[in-house]
């Protein structure tokens, strides 16, 4: 995006005024040196055709992997509707890390380790019910703290099929 790109001004001139407010956070964990910044504005206002927006902002995140010292770095943009003096760039870093926590830890289960979005059925009633049976398998894991989902999914799989259909497992 060109707003937070560095600006070049023409001899003789100065830099454009800006409105940037930054936020900068670090954390170290899992052999991982993270480095989260982001920038915020509200320069494009009146410029852009998108409704209720408040701020534009810049996060970049800087992961360096403390053994082989490799890095990774990537740039998102975004909107948000919050005004600057409901979400201060600080704020804006919090909230991104909280939705990224629910992502990680409930969408990634139910998608990825519990084949959720590989069920492609035409049946209403059957996503809903596996959507209900995943749901309360991830809520029985967190509180009995077991692991392997998979498992425990198949466990209650057949447990379900035994009751609903107790001729199928009978010798």
């Amino acid at each position: 995006m060109t707003l937070f790109k560095p600006q070049t001004p023409l001899l003789g001139t100065s830099d454009l005024p800006t409105d940037f407010r930054t936020a900068r956070t670090t954390t170290k964990g899992h052999g991982r040196l993270e480095v989260r910044q982001l920038t915020a504005s509200t320069a494009l206002h009146d410029y852009l055709d998108w409704p209720h927006h408040a701020q534009v902002f810049r996060l970049e995140p800087t992961v360096t992997t403390l053994h082989s010292k490799q890095i990774s770095r990537h740039v998102t943009f975004g909107i948000t509707s919050l005004d600057p003096l409901h979400a201060s760039p600080a704020r804006l870093l919090s909230l991104f890390r909280t939705y990224w926590g629910v992502e990680n830890g409930l969408h990634y289960r139910r998608d990825v380790t519990l084949h959720e979005d590989h069920t492609r059925t035409a049946s209403h009633a059957f996503a809903y019910a596996r959507a209900s049976l995943n749901s309360l398998i991830v809520g029985l894991a967190y509180a009995w703290r077991v692991r392997p989902l998979p498992a425990l999914r198949r466990f209650y799989a057949a447990a379900l099929l035994s009751l609903l259909s107790p001729s199928l497992f009978r010798p």
